[in-house]
């Protein structure tokens, strides 16, 4: 009998730098460089973000971070708006509603796929706030051949100049 597990590849790290210093905004956001799956055919992806707060939180903001993901099929047409698959800002045209957003919807105003959002709130100057986020589940049931991660930072403070992490670990099944 053929028994089927999960494989994981290698963590690999993506390429961010429009992170640093992200300003805090209801319309403007960063994108990374995008990810090939071709290669690899991965099933699943985990993304994880460690982000580094530059200032506390502020009050009368929603205090959070919210990851949504551009997909691709070729590498060259992106879903809009204005995403091309490089590390890139990005300013949507009218700020989406994240608080009615569940893993997987369609970001209002582009075609995108909400991730999740990574809570900011209590924290303080210089911490690292983490999230994880399962991409087929995101994407609908399929990662895409090409995808890039858009983060909007709605934190009311800018994130720091450095010191982020961003990465990503591949899955495949094997059957033995």
């Amino acid at each position: 009998m053929a028994i089927s597990t999960n494989t994981y590849a290698g963590v690999v790290s993506l390429t961010w730098t429009t992170l640093n210093s992200l300003a805090s905004s209801n319309v403007a956001g960063a994108a990374s460089l995008a990810l090939v799956n071709t290669s690899f055919g991965y099933l699943d992806d985990w993304l994880n973000l460690g982000i580094k707060l530059g200032t506390a939180p502020t009050g009368g903001f929603i205090n959070d971070l919210f990851v949504a993901l551009i997909p691709s099929v070729d590498g060259s047409n992106y879903a809009t708006p204005v995403a091309n698959g490089t590390d890139q800002a990005i300013t949507l045209f009218t700020p989406p509603n994240w608080d009615i957003l569940q893993a997987g919807m369609q970001v209002q105003g582009t075609n995108w796929f909400y991730a999740g959002r990574i809570a900011c709130r209590g924290h303080a100057t210089n911490d690292i706030v983490w999230g994880t986020f399962a991409l087929a589940q995101s994407f609908g049931g399929t990662v895409p051949p090409k995808w890039q991660v858009f983060l909007m930072n709605v934190s009311g403070a800018a994130l720091f100049g450095s010191g982020h992490t961003a990465n990503y670990n591949g899955i495949t099944v094997t059957t033995a």
